[in-house]
């Protein structure tokens, strides 16, 4: 038999997740998604909650079956100077609703309607949640190339301070200049440690972001197959992009379904006045002896207004039939009165409802419609950045290729080739940028439009076809 801590042990063993004492690579941004994903668990009960909110929406259909009623009774009676009596009875009732101007339906109808913001609501949150772990990862990625971009640098000019060491020894450079190359160097090498820190830490905000313990190893790459020639701008597809948006925007669809439910919401008030109308009936047996003999009927046709918020009356007719016979009919008719000081506030209130759902629709279009072309304008001014920054790192090569020339024949300093050196860093590192960006304004515009993560570009090819 295993003891209380051999017990625990294994406890432990079988409970505690395995996955941190592996390594978790990711080669691309829907890696990490679907990662993601994976460990968050917040949205795991989302998707399962308006799952089950759909379900329970679409067999909510209980107001439309008939009620069943049951019921079994025996007494037994003893009297006083009278004969003691005993009886039993049976009963079995039916009551079915046939009309009450579309209220049941209208609120079957706006059960749906929540439900489904419920699950787009979720589905918004994963879109909005997937756009983030990309950002995060691209961020990551772009300052993982500042950090290797800054250490060539300073390799390189590490390389060319130990040339310059040589020459002052032989008094081919003034002391100042390599003083002068010196205070450069440390400022670059303060600067690789504040990157080499950001990456540490946005490393870390990553896997907090996915869900990860910090002791987790992460093999993160990306092969950047970005390709100019198949670039193109987004400026000529505004229109069809924001045509998109119009109809499959997540946040638009949540608003428009809450004009609709406002809408129903206002018919349902005025359908208040409407009375219901139900047929109730009822089949019972009696007797004192078993097998009970004396069968009955009962039918009652119900007139409610229970739902007029003035005068809330309830009339029923009803027919009893016993020995093939009608014996008894009955007429009621109650109702209670109470005084509704906020009736005409709470219409009010109701129309004011439906207005603002109108307002907020409007505006959402309008904000949606300035962020969509702000992105695509977003899009084109990186893809012209990359082109300049391209054609930039060309002339910086072909000029540190003179550099180092004009350095043999003593016509250049190093300070000043260092200085072509640290431009051509800084272009390197805004060319990583700007492809940052360009992601980022794709996966934005992915998020917008409810497009699939990454099928932007094909989306808008397929447009022309």
């Amino acid at each position: 038999m295993l003891n209380k801590k051999s017990f625990f042990c294994l406890t432990f063993l079988i409970t505690f997740p395995l996955s941190i004492f592996s390594q978790v690579k990711i080669e691309s941004p829907v890696d990490a998604v679907n990662i993601g994903i994976q460990f968050a668990e917040e949205y795991k009960i989302q998707h399962e909650q308006s799952l089950i909110g759909l379900q329970i929406a679409k067999y909510s259909i209980t107001p439309f079956l008939p009620s069943l009623s049951l019921d079994f009774g025996n007494t037994d009676s003893i009297k006083k100077y009278s004969t003691d009596t005993r009886s039993k009875s049976f009963s079995f009732g039916i009551k079915q609703l046939v009309f009450n101007g579309g209220k049941t339906i209208l609120s079957y109808q706006m059960g749906q309607i929540s439900a489904r913001q419920q699950y787009e609501k979720y589905e918004n949150n994963l879109k909005q949640y997937s756009v983030e772990v990309i950002n995060s990862y691209f961020s990551y990625l772009t300052t993982l190339d500042q950090l290797e971009a800054q250490r060539d640098l300073l390799n390189n000019a590490q390389e060319e301070y130990k040339i310059m060491q040589a020459e002052y020894k032989y008094g081919l450079i003034l002391e100042s200049d390599l003083l002068e190359y010196e205070i450069r160097i440390m400022g670059h090498t303060d600067n690789l440690k504040k990157t080499e820190r950001q990456v540490q830490t946005q490393l870390r905000s990553l896997k907090y972001l996915l869900g990860l313990t910090p002791q987790i190893d992460i093999d993160i790459s990306y092969t950047d197959d970005f390709d100019l020639n198949n670039e193109f701008y987004l400026e000529e597809y505004s229109d069809f992009l924001w045509r998109l948006a119009d109809l499959k925007n997540l946040e638009l669809k949540q608003l428009k379904q809450s004009l609709d439910l406002s809408k129903k919401q206002l018919k349902y008030q005025q359908a208040l006045y409407i009375p219901s109308i139900s047929f109730e009936t009822n089949f019972a047996v009696s007797g004192v002896h078993y097998p009970l003999t004396e069968p009955s009927f009962t039918l009652k046709f119900n007139i409610a207004f229970d739902s007029n918020p003035f005068l809330p009356l309830n009339y029923s007719n009803g027919y009893g039939i016993e020995d093939d016979r009608i014996n008894k009919i009955s007429h009621n008719a109650n109702t209670t009165l109470s005084a509704q000081p906020t009736y005409f506030a709470s219409r009010k209130l109701q129309n004011l409802s439906m207005v603002e759902s109108i307002n907020n629709l409007k505006l959402k279009k309008q904000s949606l419609s300035e962020q969509l072309f702000q992105l695509i304008a977003s899009h084109d001014d990186c893809l012209d950045s990359i082109k300049i920054i391209n054609k930039s790192l060309e002339l910086y090569e072909k000029k540190i290729a003179i550099s180092k020339q004009e350095i043999a024949k003593g016509e250049k300093k190093r300070i000043d080739h260092l200085k072509d050196l640290e431009n051509y860093a800084e272009e390197k590192i805004k060319l990583t940028a700007a492809k940052n960006s360009l992601y980022n304004s794709w996966y934005q515009l992915e998020l917008l439009t409810n497009i699939p993560l990454g099928a932007l570009k094909d989306v808008c090819k397929n447009q022309n076809q």
